[in-house]
C-alpha cells in the first residue's frame, strides 16, 4: 500500500510514518522542520491551506492508496488564522486529494478534548462536544468533514487521541518537565493539590491504532485512543521519582485551574473494532524519555 502521511515531521506524525514504512511505501508531507530520511519514505515539502497545495502534491507525488492526516496548527489563539487555514481549509484539501486519488481510506488524527470538559463518566465517543479552544474547534470541524465524506462513500476514520507522550514530545509539557527534573534530582512542583487526572498514551501505540484502522478496514467513524486509565498529576510525579530512582522532592504550590478534572477515557470501541490494546507502559515511556534528557 502507498500511504500519504501529513505532519510527518511532528511528534505523532513521524512515529506513524516510521511504523507504516516497515510494510508500506510512504509519501511524508512536512512543512518547516525537515523530514529525516528513512527507507521507503518519499519526503514531500508542502503547506496545507496554500491555494496551490492540491495541485502541487498531485504534481510531485504519485497517487496514494490511503491518507493519514496528522498535520495541524496547534495554536490556541482565538484569532490565529493559521488554525483555520491549516486545520480547516487544509483538511478540506486532504479530502479533495482523496477524491482525486480515489483513495481507499483516510485516517484523521483528532483530539479527545474536542468535548471541552468531561461531564459524563466515563467519557465515550458519544459524549457531547463543546470545544473550548480554536484548535479543538478546528479538530471537531475536521471530524464533521470526515463524517460528511463517509456519506459520500469514503472510508474515513477519526481517532481522538488523549494525551500523546514519548520521545520527541514538547519539552514544556508536564510529562516532559517531571521526567527532566526527576532525572536531574531536581524538585518537582505540582500545581494545586495535583488532582487533575489525565490519560497518557505513547505515540507508538497511536501509530499501531492508525495501522489497524488502515489495514483492518474498520467501520468509518470516531474512535478514542488512549490507555484507558488515568493518573493524577501527583501520581505522575511520584511515578517519575520511583521509576528513575530519583532523590527529587515533590512540592505542591499555588492553584490549578483544572483541579479535580478527570479524563477517564473509554477505549472500549477501539478495543472492539480495532483490536486495539496499549502495549507501551507508562514506565517504559518514562525511562526512554529520561535517556534523552540533557
Amino acid at each position: 500500500m502507498r500511504i500519504f502521511v501529513t505532519g510527518a515531521a511532528g511528534h505523532v506524525g513521524s512515529t506513524i510514518a516510521d511504523l507504516l514504512a516497515q510494510e508500506h511505501d510512504i509519501v511524508a508531507l512536512w512543512r518547516e522542520s525537515p523530514c529525516r530520511a528513512r527507507p521507503r519514505v518519499q519526503a514531500l515539502r508542502g503547506t496545507l491551506g496554500d491555494p496551490e497545495f492540491v495541485e502541487q502534491v498531485t504534481r510531485d507525488a504519485q497517487p496514494c492508496d490511503a491518507i493519514v492526516h496528522s498535520a495541524a496548527s496547534i495554536s490556541m489563539d482565538l484569532t490565529s488564522t493559521s488554525v483555520s487555514r491549516t486545520n480547516c481549509i487544509g483538511t478540506q484539501q486532504i479530502l479533495q486529494l482523496a477524491c482525486k486519488w480515489q483513495v481507499q481510506s483516510v485516517v484523521y488524527i483528532s483530539s479527545a478534548q474536542v468535548i471541552g470538559a468531561p461531564r459524563v463518566h466515563p467519557v465515550t465517543e458519544d459524549h457531547p462536544a463543546f470545544p473550548q479552544t480554536s484548535y479543538h474547534a478546528s479538530k471537531l470541524f475536521g471530524e464533521h468533514l470526515m463524517a460528511l465524506a463517509t456519506g459520500d462513500g469514503l472510508h474515513a476514520v477519526s481517532l481522538r487521541l488523549t494525551s500523546p507522550i514519548g520521545p520527541g514530545m514538547r519539552s514544556d509539557r508536564i510529562f516532559s518537565v517531571f521526567i527532566r527534573h526527576a532525572a536531574a534530582n531536581r524538585e518537582l512542583v505540582v500545581a494545586g493539590q495535583g488532582t487533575r487526572r489525565q490519560d497518557y498514551i505513547d505515540v507508538r501505540d497511536v501509530a499501531r491504532a492508525v495501522q489497524a484502522a488502515l489495514e483492518a478496514r474498520v467501520p468509518s467513524g470516531v474512535f478514542q485512543i488512549g490507555r484507558g486509565e488515568s493518573i493524577s498529576n501527583s501520581e505522575l510525579a511520584r511515578i517519575c521519582v520511583r521509576v528513575l530512582g530519583s532523590s527529587s522532592q515533590i512540592r505542591f504550590s499555588g492553584t490549578d485551574s483544572q483541579e479535580g478534572v478527570v479524563w477517564d477515557i473509554s477505549i472500549a470501541r477501539a478495543r472492539s473494532a480495532l483490536g486495539f490494546e496499549p502495549a507501551v507502559s507508562l514506565e517504559q515511556t518514562i525511562l526512554e524519555m529520561a535517556r534523552g534528557c540533557p
